[in-house]
């Protein structure tokens, strides 16, 4: 015997005039937040290419030059002059599934690559 039941059902909110933008946190991958992380000291111009409008950021997945695999890890990275503005990256954040990881031409200090704390020691 199956019984279904109907009824109205009926939503009353105190809606704003105008319309907003829903603020949530989306559940971030463990890839995502440390390249999230590779970039965070960038200068906001050139963190910019990894964010959307309201900066946010954009899935890894539509990065310039980052090269994901089906199962949504980074295995290449090429980022050849993309900055203009900045020095560092925090390349110890650098996914271990990432096979390929070039740089070049990006003006990138020493402390980019942890050879500051090398020297010092």
């Amino acid at each position: 015997l199956i019984v279904v039941l109907s009824f109205p059902v009926i939503f009353m909110t105190d809606a704003p005039e105008t319309p907003t933008r829903l603020s949530f946190k989306v559940n971030k991958t463990p890839q995502q937040e440390m390249m999230e992380r590779v970039v965070s000291p960038l200068h906001p111009k050139d963190l910019a290419l990894f964010q959307d409008e309201e900066g946010e950021f954009l899935p890894i997945s539509q990065w310039k030059g980052v090269f994901v695999s089906p199962r949504g890890e980074v295995v290449k990275i090429h980022w050849f002059r993309m900055f203009t503005e900045s020095e560092e990256l925090d390349i110890q954040a650098v996914p271990d599934t990432v096979t390929d990881l070039s740089v070049y031409g990006n003006n990138l200090s020493m402390q980019s690559y942890g050879l500051n704390d090398l020297l010092q020691k």
